[in-house]
């Protein structure tokens, strides 16, 4: 399994427990220095909200994920 996979597999999992503990998961918080890392944390979190894509914005000085093409 390549590491990207495996990555994205790890990422839905550590979101899924966020959501089912009730924590506040920030994916987007390491933006300034894992750009990549961010965009994927985003992304999986966007794809368990039924959203094809996500990104990683600034809000009011605060890394924000904003999630795109949901159905």
């Amino acid at each position: 399994m390549s590491s990207f996979k495996l990555f994205c597999l790890f990422a839905i999992l550590l979101v899924s427990v966020s959501e089912i503990s009730g924590q506040d998961l920030h994916s987007c918080t390491m933006m300034d220095t894992m750009t990549q890392v961010a965009r994927a944390a985003c992304i999986a979190s966007c794809a368990l909200q039924r959203c094809s894509t996500g990104y990683c914005e600034k809000r009011g000085n605060r890394p924000t994920c904003v999630c795109s093409r949901c159905s």
